[in-house]
């Protein structure tokens, strides 16, 4: 036997365990490699991938190389056979390739599969059996977490107020910030503040504040307290004693993608933990919280830009704001003003160093402003085409990277629909290869152009000048409801700036320099 490949896998969920290292299982293929003789080696490594799938770039470029013929081998050296795939129909998959070149596969355990029926029949029994153990070891690790919650342990957390104690594996308070979490609870329910109150008093008295993590990146390096960050911690019932788990289950649906569900709260797992606030005072915050979210009085306003607008002097979105009105209200008048503003300058109001010289824009002059200028460049297609010109087709990327992405999710698509037609006999060997490869081709030059236009920053959606068109001039006179809808499908970002100098608005209108991205 002269020429082997060795392929090894690891899943994120099984790189804790024993003998499925990556470097324990390489140890192992090679001596196996070494004892048949083998003179040429060539290693396949999948880090971290599962093998409920085939979309795994090592298996891939193996399986590539043996299709066409870029290498030739007598055998395929694994640890296990379930390293190959976890799914039966993927397995059958890879079997079929395998025997098309006449590879054997061979395991570390001294198991080995030729290209016979029999043979087959014993790996496709064998790939069935694997995905029934995969299923069973997902409930399994299910009622072990079931378990453990009943007993009155967690999984290892970080939580404002507390420390984890792994000997228990459940919480202790600490006392520094626990402090904190009872003045909070004390300020909404006896001195009556709000919770944007509360944050610029926690601000204002230098306290630091949470610094939550995703992807293991602090994401508050400003150390600022938020309103939301308030109302959070007050909707938090851990600090009441209980804390709530297996709140959401989590199903791979790909290589790369999980989807998460909220489950009823009947399936939900309580766990004793020391508290910090009593109960009869979450109860009261909450029902505090709960009244005023249900007040008749509060009303829901259509705002037609928001989530769109940005600062043109420092690029930051601009968040709505409302400030009373001095001075007599008319019946039926509006006893707020409303404004755009940056929320740099929001940053620096909840106590952080950073300001932005850009000025509060009123939000009902920006949308007349932002509605007269893009019914100029709707005018006619002309128009439109005039102004993309102008503003944005400087190059050939323009708009394409959203495009890109969502072709390229519609070829590994059809390609996982060839795979089962192909494990399904719907299809032959020759022509499952021919499409796979066409298919993997495409899918390669695709990633390389989403990596450069991702480098370049550009996200913009690709519509022709007569989808724009249309979209805009698909209702007459529209209502506020509808010129958002109209608004938000063909406009990608706003960005202002205030040019005046005024204090007031009540008699003056601001001078606005408004630069509109169309998508």
């Amino acid at each position: 036997m002269r020429n082997v490949a060795i392929y090894v896998r690891v899943s994120t969920m099984h790189q804790a365990e024993q003998g499925y290292s990556i470097d324990s299982q390489l140890v192992d293929c090679r001596k196996k490699a070494h004892d048949l003789g083998a003179i040429t080696i060539n290693e396949y490594v999948d880090k971290g991938k599962s093998g409920a799938f085939l979309d795994r770039p090592e298996l891939q470029r193996m399986l590539n190389d043996i299709k066409t013929e870029k290498e030739y081998y007598d055998a395929l050296i694994i640890y296990k056979l379930d390293r190959l795939s976890r799914d039966s129909m993927g397995l059958a998959y890879i079997i079929k390739i395998l025997q098309q070149k006449n590879i054997k596969i061979i395991s570390t355990d001294g198991a080995q599969y030729g290209t016979n029926p029999q043979d087959v029949l014993t790996m496709q029994i064998m790939g069935s059996i694997a995905q029934f153990d995969n299923a069973l070891r997902k409930e399994r690790s299910i009622r072990g977490k079931i378990e453990k919650r009943k007993q009155g342990k967690l999984d290892k957390i970080t939580k404002y107020g507390y420390t984890f104690n792994d000997e228990k594996q459940n919480l202790d308070i600490k006392e520094d910030e626990a402090i904190i979490i009872q003045k909070i609870f004390k300020w909404f329910t006896e001195d009556n503040l709000s919770a944007f109150r509360i944050s610029k008093k926690l601000n204002s008295e230098k306290i630091p504040a949470p610094q939550p993590k995703i992807n293991r990146k602090i994401i508050n390096k400003d150390n600022i307290w938020f309103e939301s960050t308030i109302r959070t911690m007050l909707k938090d019932e851990t600090y009441a004693g209980i804390r709530h788990t297996m709140i959401y289950k989590f199903e791979k649906i790909s290589l790369n993608n999980m989807k998460k569900t909220k489950r009823p709260p009947e399936e939900w797992i309580s766990v004793p933990v020391p508290s910090i606030i009593s109960r009869e005072t979450w109860d009261k915050a909450n029902n505090i919280m709960n009244r005023k979210n249900t007040n008749p009085r509060r009303t829901q306003r259509t705002w037609i830009l928001q989530g769109l607008v940005f600062c043109e002097k420092c690029g930051q979105i601009m968040n709505i704001k409302q400030t009373p009105k001095i001075g007599k209200i008319k019946e039926n008048e509006e006893k707020y003003n409303f404004y755009f503003k940056c929320r740099t300058n929001i940053l620096n109001w909840f106590g952080s160093d950073k300001k932005c010289p850009n000025r509060q824009v009123p939000i009902y002059t920006l949308e007349d402003s932002v509605w007269e200028t893009l019914l100029n460049i709707f005018y006619s297609k002309e128009t439109l085409e005039k102004y993309l010109k102008e503003t944005q087709v400087k190059d050939n990327v323009y708009n394409l990277l959203d495009k890109l992405i969502e072709d390229r999710n519609k070829l590994s698509k059809n390609k996982n629909k060839i795979v089962e037609w192909f494990a399904d006999g719907k299809i032959d060997q020759e022509i499952a290869d021919n499409k796979i490869n066409d298919l993997n081709n495409k899918i390669n030059d695709l990633d390389k152009k989403i990596s450069n236009l991702q480098s370049t920053n550009r996200s913009k959606k690709s519509f022709s000048i007569n989808n724009l068109y249309d979209i805009f001039h698909k209702i007459k006179n529209p209502n506020r409801e509808q010129k958002k809808e109209i608004i938000h499908s063909v406009v990608e970002k706003i960005f202002v700036e205030r040019l005046d100098n005024k204090r007031s608005n009540a008699y003056t209108k601001p001078v606005l320099k408004i630069r509109i991205i169309l998508r």
